[in-house]
């Protein structure tokens, strides 16, 4: 006896966007076209994931679906860090309406744009640095986030009003 109609190839993505994965908008968002229509039960932030390269931290994201469940938009829930690697990933969890799988993990490398705006020191805690006690803290809060591998001791420096001598400081 022959079974027709049985459904048993796996999904595919067919084309993401955007098509360009360098200088991607911080505020962008991402769609994915699959080959027919997907499980929306499988369309979760553990079956597609965003993660940031440089620190394995996966980024927020929402998830939802266009063109009966053959597109699936992903919003991340925050601004994308400027000139920073990402990757997107599908896991093989996300499935087809018969329950066929993806075969493999499908991913994508891609970096954001720029930042051509330097930042800026808005607030400086003590108010006045022109008798701080040794021991004290320093707080700096600064316009933009700031990439934690650039803040060291050799990026902020304390100096001497006096004479200019750079003071030991840990950041």
């Amino acid at each position: 006896v022959e079974v027709i109609g049985v459904d048993n190839i796996p999904p595919t993505v067919i084309l993401s966007w955007p098509l360009e994965l360098t200088d991607v908008s911080t505020s962008a968002y991402f769609k994915l076209e699959f080959s027919e229509p997907i499980d929306l039960s499988t369309l979760t932030s553990d079956n597609i994931k965003l993660k940031e390269q440089d620190t394995n931290n996966y980024i927020d994201i929402e998830i939802t679906t266009q063109n009966y469940g053959t597109v699936a938009v992903v919003h991340p829930k925050d601004l994308l860090a400027t000139d920073t690697n990402y990757l997107l990933e599908i896991t093989d969890e996300v499935a087809d309406k018969a329950g066929n799988q993806i075969t493999g993990i499908v991913s994508w490398e891609f970096s954001t744009e720029k930042d051509l705006i330097p930042p800026t020191a808005e607030l400086i805690v003590p108010s006045i640095l022109n008798k701080v006690d040794i021991s004290s803290n320093i707080i700096i809060n600064f316009s933009e986030r700031i990439k934690q591998n650039v803040i060291n001791a050799q990026n902020i420096l304390f100096t001497k009003v006096n004479d200019g001598t750079v003071v030991d400081a840990s950041i």
